[in-house]
């Protein structure tokens, strides 16, 4: 029997992992977030600290959690930042595009 299939191997062991990967997360957190940043958006983390200060480019308001806007076709283009409300409503608007115009173009 496979010893990571074993339920009281498992018991014994899972804890001790999550310490050591929550320990290496702290540990290394600023180079985790910079990997992150660089491989999902193209940029470096001072210039993500810049970004998130400015206010969101579609209704100009500051939120205390700002979003990097990007597109999810090309990797490493992002757009700009904005407010969670901008965000999510973007998102939906990206979404369901054709059938918003498709609607719009028959009440007209």
């Amino acid at each position: 029997m496979n010893k990571y299939y074993d339920p009281v191997y498992y018991r014994k062991h899972s804890k001790a992992h999550c310490k050591r990967t929550r320990r290496y997360y702290a540990k290394h957190r600023l180079e985790i977030r910079d990997r992150y940043l660089k491989r999902r958006y193209g940029i470096s983390s001072k210039e993500y600290t810049r970004l998130i200060k400015k206010s969101c480019q579609i209704c100009n308001k500051y939120a205390k959690i700002m979003f990097v806007d990007h597109s999810h076709l090309i990797k490493g283009n992002y757009r700009g930042v904005l407010c969670p409300g901008c965000n999510s409503r973007l998102g939906w608007y990206e979404k369901w595009t054709l059938q918003i115009e498709k609607y719009l173009s028959q009440s007209l």
